[in-house]
């Protein structure tokens, strides 16, 4: 046989399509890695995306009753809308609510 890049050792079969020069095992296990990175993060932004949500509801419900913690995230969202056009804003949303929507949905296909 003759030698294999990586000492004729093979390569575990890769589930995404080879990137350009990903002939070496150690690409697998580091693809596999910043996948399962990327899956825990974006898991903590949308669990601190739904907690800001929850706290806007929370204030939107109680008003001032609702703690001085609940008031200033309200406060500073409501800063951050002001000051941001709101045609970007609304444009952001959409999109964030496209992409979340599209991540939930089951895949169909090859």
């Amino acid at each position: 046989m003759p030698n294999k890049p990586g000492g004729g050792r093979r390569s575990p079969p890769l589930s995404r399509k080879r990137r350009s020069g990903a002939h070496v095992s150690g690409d697998y296990t580091m693809w596999k890695f910043v996948d399962e990175a990327k899956r825990v993060l974006w898991a903590f932004v949308e669990l601190g995306f739904l907690v800001v949500l929850a706290l806007i509801l929370v204030h939107l419900l109680l008003g001032t009753g609702a703690g001085s913690y609940v008031a200033s995230v309200a406060e500073n969202v409501t800063k951050f809308a002001t000051a941001t056009s709101s045609g970007m804003l609304g444009i952001v949303i959409v999109l964030a609510i496209i992409y979340l929507a599209l991540r939930r949905m089951p895949k169909t296909g090859s």
